[in-house]
């Protein structure tokens, strides 16, 4: 990329206007993009130049792509010698850094406007029209008549090629691979503190997907976003940031049709980013130093920020310090948030119609409060699990607690009554426990016990979906026969009437599936739901070593499975997300092998609502794979048609 060069005259802590910048290029205005400042380059084609421009409302730094650039209206660099200006004309806007004795008479003419030719005494107040912009007021210091306050005689260069980012922090960028690009630190005030040129890392690696057995798959068919955590510890994001849930200051970051995966770091300096987990409309970080971010939809305080504005950029959460896990619940925009401290506290916040959070009321909290008092009392809580309507703990001991929305018996008390505050869900210990939870318009949930490789079900059990035999809700947890040696187990989405599919991965590596088998999507061959586990099809001898639903009943459901060898197994709901080249109007009711081109993958997520889906894939040496919906380029691969096969994503500066 070409730089510009300027010659503006800066002093030592000079603040960088937005008068002073807009000099630089005159037609900038004309057919200009003003990007939105994020912490990212944007690929260039065609060798466009840009420049720096001031985003006065916040004293920010941002980028200005003019589309004809000039610069007629440069800045001088010459100082007047024997105190005088040359009688040439300057050119309009121009500033000059020329030196005038006391009382000298000054022939200068500036296009459109002349400047008198009267006696100027030392310290006068002279008025200036410069073309169209503006009336400036400009005092004499000294013998110099600046724009501004330089040092006499000063001429500096400052070179603008790259973007540049608010507050203190600085930008890396790339225009090619193995390309410097100039790294520039900027105060909160605009002001330049320092400036070096760095080489750019073309090994950047996926570290870790988001947190959660369905991984970021979303009730709302519009959430078009996928984000992940690279391995310099930085949060990677591309596709719809929907109520700024990507925290990058914009909602769309689909602005360059290249396609690619973005980096910010969000957490505060000296730290990284350890986890991240994501809700239907936000997005939260767990810092190295165990200290919660956040960012998106916040209409019920479940940001906890302590007020209901959204936020498009990752903020921290006061009031909270040393988490150790974490849980955002999903369902539409009525989301809440629980946590758990080192310490074995609770906090919760968020919407609380029906008393899921657990502080004994239906108020909904904008800010972390303590959860404490009750079959609580002297706990040390160890897990943490926000479900839709209603929520579960663990203690140290294994004992399980329930409170919220008890409609079809999901908290497992034995009733259908609401619970505002965590009650003791008794002669039941968890290791860990799965669920899905209703919102507002659906007002269901079902919940499942994991302990010792044994399964417990309790709830809503439409098409039965609790795995138990039938079709009948239970208000008790109630014991999955037919599984043992369990690991873990997958869950889908329910919305409409809450019916789900289920799984479980043995500890032997194969896998059970049961519940609503519209789609197909339960692996065995049919299009019948099973109220009891049954084999998926043409899996005999294959090890599996990790499993996830994507969507929902209403919008489309798909189930995954990846092997100890590396291969992704996919069946359900059409054809997008199976990788192997399928059209978007084809079921499979058996699980189908993705075309990789002899890539191993160890690991996998599911981004994205229903059919708007994107998967994302890495190798055992980080590199990402991708496919699915692309409509956003959140397969970080340009264009922006979707992807129906594997294909390797493109991860830069």
């Amino acid at each position: 990329m070409a730089e510009i060069t300027t010659t503006q005259s800066f002093a030592d802590g000079d603040t960088v206007t937005a008068a002073k910048l807009n000099n630089i290029v005159s037609n900038a205005s004309v057919g200009a993009e003003i990007v939105s400042n994020r912490s990212e380059l944007t690929s260039v084609d065609g060798g466009s130049d840009f420049v720096l421009g001031i985003d006065t409302s916040s004293n920010s730094l941002r980028k200005i792509k003019p589309n004809n650039l000039t610069v007629a209206n440069s800045i001088t660099e010459s100082k007047i010698v024997d105190s005088s200006i040359s009688t040439s004309k300057i050119a309009d806007l121009a500033v000059t850094t020329a030196k005038i004795a006391d009382n000298a008479i000054t022939t200068a003419k500036i296009e459109g406007t002349s400047i008198i030719s009267s006696k100027i005494a030392d310290g006068a107040i002279i008025t200036v029209k410069i073309s169209n912009n503006a009336i400036t007021t400009d005092k004499i210091e000294g013998t110099s008549i600046t724009t501004q306050k330089i040092a006499d005689g000063a001429v500096t260069q400052i070179k603008l090629a790259t973007v540049f980012t608010e507050g203190t922090s600085t930008v890396e960028g790339t225009y090619g691979s193995g390309a410097s690009v100039p790294v520039v630190v900027v105060d909160s005030k605009g002001r330049v503190i320092s400036a070096s040129t760095q080489p750019i890392s073309t090994d950047v690696t996926v570290s870790k997907f988001v947190e959660g057995t369905n991984g970021g798959g979303s009730y709302y068919y519009y959430d078009q976003s996928v984000c992940f955590i690279d391995s310099n510890n930085h949060i990677r994001v591309a596709g719809t940031g929907t109520l700024g849930k990507l925290g990058v200051g914009a909602e769309n970051l689909n602005t360059n049709s290249v396609g690619y995966m973005i980096a910010h770091c969000p957490v505060a300096t000296g730290q990284s980013v350890s986890k991240i987990y994501v809700g239907d409309y936000s997005l939260f970080a767990l810092s190295s130093a165990n200290e919660l971010y956040s960012c998106g939809y916040n209409a019920y305080g479940e940001l906890g920020l302590g007020d209901t504005n959204n936020r498009s950029v990752l903020t921290k959460i006061t009031g909270i310090s040393n988490v150790s896990d974490f849980s955002i619940s999903k369902g539409i925009d009525l989301s809440h948030a629980i946590a758990v401290t080192t310490a074995g506290a609770v906090y919760a916040w968020g919407y609380n119609n029906y008393g899921q959070l657990g502080d004994g009321t239906n108020t909904n909290r904008t800010s972390p409060t303590l959860i404490s008092g009750g079959a609580l009392s002297g706990k040390t809580i160890v897990k943490c699990y926000a479900f839709g309507l209603f929520s579960y703990l663990i203690d140290s001991n294994g004992d399980v607690y329930s409170c919220g929305y008890n409609g079809h018996g999901q908290l497992g008390l034995g009733d259908t009554t609401n619970r505002s505050s965590f009650t003791l869900v008794s002669d039941r210990k968890a290791d860990a426990i799965f669920g899905q939870g209703g919102n507002t318009s659906y007002l269901t949930g079902s919940a499942f016990i994991l302990r010792g490789g044994e399964v417990w079900a309790t709830g809503y059990n439409g098409v039965g979906g609790l795995g138990v035999g039938d079709a009948g809700n239970k208000s008790a947890f109630t014991k999955v026969t037919s599984l043992s040696g369990v690991n873990i187990l997958a869950v889908s989405h329910g919305y409409t009437n809450a019916d789900i599919s289920c799984a479980a991965l043995l500890s032997n590596g194969g896998i059970r599936t049961w519940g609503l088998n519209t789609h197909g999507q339960l692996g065995d061959g049919t299009t019948t739901n099973r109220t009891s586990p049954v084999t998926p099809s043409s899996t005999s001898g294959i090890v599996f070593t990790k499993i996830m639903f994507s969507g929902s009943n209403n919008q489309g459901t798909n189930f995954f499975a990846l092997s100890d060898a590396g291969q992704m197994y996919v069946c359900g709901y059409q054809g997008r997300l199976f990788g192997n080249g399928l059209g978007v109007s084809t079921n499979r009711t058996t699980l189908q092998t993705s075309m990789q081109q002899g890539v191993a993958f160890n690991d996998f997520t599911v981004m994205g609502g229903g059919t708007n889906s994107t998967v994302l894939a890495k190798t055992s040496s980080g590199q990402l794979w991708a496919w699915g919906n692309n409509s956003e380029f959140q397969c970080g691969i340009g264009g922006g048609a979707n992807v129906s096969t594997p294909q390797r994503a493109q991860i830069r500066y």
